[in-house]
């Protein structure tokens, strides 16, 4: 039989006593550092699954959503499922990336009836670390072209093919001897065609009328001289 002096010391011990831990949900925001939020949103929604659908599904975490406006992933869960979901975040977010762009150097010619035609003269594929430059150089009839190229991968817009900004110094020389260049920085999708550079070709059969440094036509094959076309073709994440 519990006295009232042991009713009282049960009922202390009782508010004492450390209460079980429970592991309730919490709201947490993840601060994206190396990459973008559509980038970790695409990656996070096509997670395959064993039930063979895709899309995260971690135990515990209740919600999750990308700010874009603050780069950064809010979710509400548990610090388990958050633990999860960060150590997923941070491996997209140090992922490095390759770009391969299909390069294409190009010179343009008037024949005798004025009519210009246009030949390739190298068509090299290069793959690259994202954000890290890449050089190609070509020997072709006594002069010497060549292209030191940055591509830095930007991300996808509407769920589009991934976009790039390209920075491109084309450059000719004579073999033993004076030379040029010009400096172009363009912005494309994967899969388009653009060209990044024109040189005049001052040492040719047919050199060109203006020798304008910096012009960068649309499209090749407009104007008597060398080109550099690009497209972006491939991007992957290296794992």
């Amino acid at each position: 039989m519990i006295t009232g002096s042991g009713w009282l010391l049960a009922v202390v011990c009782a508010m004492l006593w450390p209460a079980p831990l429970r592991d309730e949900p919490t709201q947490t925001v993840i601060v994206l550092k190396n990459t973008t939020g559509t980038i970790v949103s695409r990656a996070l929604a096509t997670v395959s699954r064993p039930d063979g659908k895709t899309g995260i599904e971690i135990a515990g975490l209740d919600y999750w959503a990308v700010d874009e406006r603050k780069n950064a992933v809010l979710a509400v869960g548990t610090d388990a499922a958050i633990r999860e979901l960060r150590q997923m975040v941070a491996l997209i977010d140090v992922r490095p990336k390759t770009v391969t762009l299909q390069c294409r150097i190009l010179r343009t010619e008037r024949d005798e009836s004025g009519k210009l035609t246009t030949t390739v003269i190298s068509a090299p594929r290069v793959t690259a670390l994202n954000n890290t430059p890449a050089s190609i150089s070509v020997d072709h009839e006594g002069v010497t072209l060549t292209a030191d190229i940055l591509a830095r991968l930007g991300s996808s817009e509407a769920g589009g093919a991934p976009a790039l900004t390209i920075a491109a110094d084309f450059g000719i020389a004579r073999q033993r001897g004076a030379g040029m260049f010009t400096r172009s920085t363009r912005r494309i999708r994967q899969g388009t065609t653009a060209v990044f550079g024109w040189l005049p070709d001052l040492w040719g059969k047919a050199p060109a009328a203006s020798a304008g440094l910096g012009i960068v036509p649309e499209s090749a094959g407009s104007l008597p001289g060398y080109y550099l076309e690009m497209s972006a073709t491939e991007t992957q994440a290296l794992r």
